[in-house]
């Protein structure tokens, strides 16, 4: 179920959700992800009034909600059997159980939204408090191959695209090259404008999570990729945006996404993969290369180390590397 299907009326939740944008610079996702969560729970909220299919977010009471009830909460889409009644109609809301990690998202928001309610709001109850979540899921980023991204780094000017300028092959190999050479979010790179990138110093600046600002290095061959879009693209070269698509205009993260499949089918590489697998290469070639994980997290705009740490789980050429150097039985 999509974020704009949960027409909140609640001024709690539309507080919130502006707090987030204005005083916390979240971004869109976070915003229309936490709107989803939000919405979610007053639906699930309906089924005690008999009506489970309003959600207008009206009448909830914040202020007399339980631990009890966020447990239920819980409990409900983590286990919902074929026989209860509310299946079917969660079935047809698409409100069926969610992965873990979309279990943690949700119970993330609202744990905010009662922090922002006791902080902001006055409130002295705060049912999420005591309330044990389960344990998050220890997935492994799935990364390219260094020979796979050489591949597709060359796709766009090797891939015939009739419909496509010559500005537009460009732009993509740029787009690329700048996501897998800065390990940037998707946002991130929506957001680049001409003059956040500077070619005499080789670096770009980059405005991350929380309006957070941070310079992260770029390769040559990025640049270089760079320099000939900006010179090839003419009649948008007066936009700010670095990236424009072909109304010239600033180009969505949406645009991001779909720009991406063609090259990945043409390389024969999965066409499901999202752009963020780049990052995660970008990450994992950089600590297998032997790069510090300080240097790395900063990067990567990570506030937290064990967020990055994760990547030396997938960094095994240079722990296999330094067994074979160091172990005295290795060959």
């Amino acid at each position: 179920m999509k974020a704009e299907d949960f027409p909140l009326h609640d001024n709690l939740a539309l507080d919130f959700l502006d707090h987030l944008k204005v005083a916390r610079g979240a971004s869109p996702n976070t915003i229309r992800n936490y709107r989803q969560a939000i919405g979610r729970f007053v639906l699930w909220m309906r089924r005690h009034e008999g009506d489970p299919r309003r959600a207008d977010g009206a009448g909830v009471a914040w202020k007399s909600l339980k631990t009890p009830v966020m447990r239920e909460y819980l409990q409900s889409f983590l286990e919902l059997p074929p026989k209860d009644p509310r299946f079917a109609i969660f079935q047809k809301l698409k409100l069926m159980p969610l992965r873990r990690s979309s279990v943690l998202l949700h119970l993330s928001a609202l744990r905010s939204f009662y922090k922002f309610l006791v902080r902001r709001k006055g409130f002295s109850n705060n049912p999420m408090k005591g309330l044990m979540t389960p344990k998050k899921e220890r997935r492994l980023p799935i990364f390219l191959q260094e020979t796979e991204v050489e591949k597709l780094m060359d796709a766009p000017l090797k891939m015939k695209r009739p419909r496509y300028d010559e500005w537009q092959k460009w732009r993509d190999k740029a787009i690329l090259e700048t996501l897998y050479s800065c390990g940037l979010r998707i946002h991130e790179l929506a957001g680049l404008n001409r003059q956040c990138v500077d070619f005499r110093g080789a670096t770009v600046r980059v405005m991350g999570k929380g309006n957070r600002e941070r310079i992260v290095p770029i390769g040559r061959p990025a640049i270089s990729a760079i320099q000939s879009y900006l010179e090839q693209r003419g009649a948008c070269a007066a936009s700010e945006a670095l990236f424009v698509g072909r109304d010239k205009k600033r180009i969505s993260t949406r645009g991001l996404q779909r720009l991406l499949k063609p090259y990945l089918k043409h390389v024969g590489l999965d066409p499901h993969l999202t752009p963020h697998k780049l990052r995660h290469s970008f990450a994992t070639h950089l600590l297998n290369r032997g790069a510090d994980l300080r240097s790395v997290q900063q990067m990567l705009g990570h506030r937290r180390l064990g967020t990055t740490q994760i990547y030396t789980h997938v960094s095994t050429e240079r722990m296999k590397k330094a067994y074979d150097e160091a172990h005295p039985r290795a060959k």
